[in-house]
């Protein structure tokens, strides 16, 4: 059962009813506003509750009823045990989908993202006796160390400085380029 109580009800009002029904061995939750009891009243009971200053209205509870922290650790247990199904079906049924990935080689299909599609290419276009990585590395320091080893170029032919800057994006643009429309 819940017994709701008046707006304007105090303290004192709410004590006189929680005593009354601690006397009477009733068990009950407070929520502030209302009191949701353990058991269904009698009708002598019911009438006695009702009768309490402060009480607006007896009405039978929702055996529905239920609490946030109920609600709570309904939806924790529910998660907690799709989660582990999944878990056991993804460990005991292995995928079947194609054959096994082999770790050393990349399948064709899968692109790599825009910044490194420049790297891939000349990997993929050069000629074996090429080394790529050291290739790549070394134009990374001297794209660090430009700024201090070209400040003479810069400063004496700014024209041939602006063309070899314009000629290295140009040939990073035409490697993605190469890279996006394969």
């Amino acid at each position: 059962m819940i017994l709701r109580f008046h707006a304007a009800a105090g303290e004192e009002e709410r004590r006189a009813l929680r005593e009354d029904l601690d006397a009477q061995e009733v068990g009950y939750q407070d929520f502030g506003g209302f009191l949701v009891l353990d058991r269904e009243l009698g009708a002598e009971e019911a009438i006695r509750a009702a009768s309490f200053p402060g009480v607006s209205d007896v009405t039978p509870a929702d055996p529905r009823l239920h609490t946030v922290r109920e609600s709570f650790l309904r939806w924790t247990a529910a998660t907690a045990m799709v989660v582990g199904i999944l878990v056991l079906a993804a460990a005991l049924l292995p995928s079947s989908l194609g054959p096994p990935a082999d770790p050393l080689r990349t399948p064709g299909e899968i692109r790599p993202s825009w910044p490194m599609l420049a790297w891939h290419e000349l990997e993929d276009r050069a000629p074996s006796w090429v080394p790529v990585p050291l290739l790549v590395l070394g134009a990374s320091v001297l794209l660090l160390l430009w700024p201090f080893l070209a400040r003479r170029l810069a400063e004496r032919r700014p024209a041939i400085h602006a063309a070899l800057g314009g000629i290295l994006l140009a040939l990073g643009a035409a490697l993605a380029i190469l890279g996006v429309a394969r």
